[in-house]
């Protein structure tokens, strides 16, 4: 079991990346809108997944923090319709 748990809920978020961060305008990313998340909002729920800046204030999520734990729930997921299925 893990101390902190990923909530379902607003945490997937269609977006565009500010033209600063992609500047590339043939990255197909660019002024595109793409599935992601922010870190200020990964923050306040999930903060063990952000990577901080010098100042403390969050700069980017990470995946190595939220791979894990995703997994995880798909397994928790998984054995539940498992079980459900068996009932039928």
């Amino acid at each position: 079991s893990y101390s902190y748990r990923i909530s379902y809920s607003n945490f997937i978020l269609n977006f565009k990346y500010n033209k600063d961060y992609i500047k590339n305008q043939k990255d197909v990313r660019y002024d595109s809108f793409v599935p992601g998340f922010i870190a200020e909002q990964m923050y306040e729920h999930y903060p063990v997944a952000v990577d901080l800046d010098d100042e403390g204030r969050p700069n980017d999520w990470n995946m190595k923090f939220i791979i894990p734990p995703m997994l995880a729930l798909i397994q928790e997921l998984n054995e539940r319709v498992k079980s459900l299925e068996r009932r039928s």
